[in-house]
């Protein structure tokens, strides 16, 4: 007979010889595809402690993957497909933070955020999007045909803004009390009213 797949318990540490005092973790082997393979793995491991691993024996946390390679894919892949988002929630006792893809807007990738914890999801107090064309909006869903908007107030610091490197760049300002400033990649005043 041949054995395809095994899930074993094994000791994960010293067994006391009483009572209670059997620490033990699940392993999961497979086999791939191939004649003469053996057993791989294991694949999958369940610690004593309640850790789980995903590549490695010994788990430094709930849920630890690991990958020893020179492949440069993701090690994590979250699929939706239907119309729902894809996305992954950060939760602690009174906030959460959800980022991920929101399908209903374009598919753009947000990070949202919520003050409950669980009750978080995308479209609802967007925090920071990127759209498909790689513009940025930072307190805004709609940045628009800007690299970067920001909605509300902004401390930039350091010496320069230095937009030389881009042909046609221009520095832009507005407000809805008329204040309005335009730089262009040449450092011309190209429009300014106060």
């Amino acid at each position: 007979h041949q054995i395809g797949a095994l899930i074993r318990a094994e000791a994960d540490n010293t067994w006391g010889g009483v009572a209670n005092d059997a620490p033990t973790r699940l392993a999961f082997y497979t086999q791939s595809d191939g004649s003469g393979d053996g057993l791989i793995g294991p694949q999958l491991t369940i610690r004593s402690s309640g850790y789980i691993g995903i590549g490695t024996v010994s788990p430094g946390d709930n849920l630890h993957v690991y990958t020893s390679t020179t492949q440069t894919t993701p090690q994590i892949y979250v699929e939706q497909d239907s119309t729902g988002d894809a996305a992954n929630e950060f939760g602690i006792v009174g906030a959460s933070y959800i980022m991920g893809i929101d399908n209903s807007d374009s598919d753009k990738f947000k990070i949202s955020y919520q003050p409950t914890q669980g009750a978080g999801a995308l479209g609802s107090s967007d925090r920071i999007t990127l759209d498909a064309t790689g513009n940025l909006g930072i307190g805004t869903a709609s940045p628009g045909s800007y690299r970067l908007a920001v909605a509300g107030s902004t401390n930039i610091q350091g010496p320069n803004l230095d937009a030389t490197q881009i042909s046609n760049a221009h520095f832009y300002i507005d407000s809805n009390e008329g204040v309005q400033i335009r730089v262009d990649s040449n450092n011309n005043d190209a429009n300014s009213t106060f």
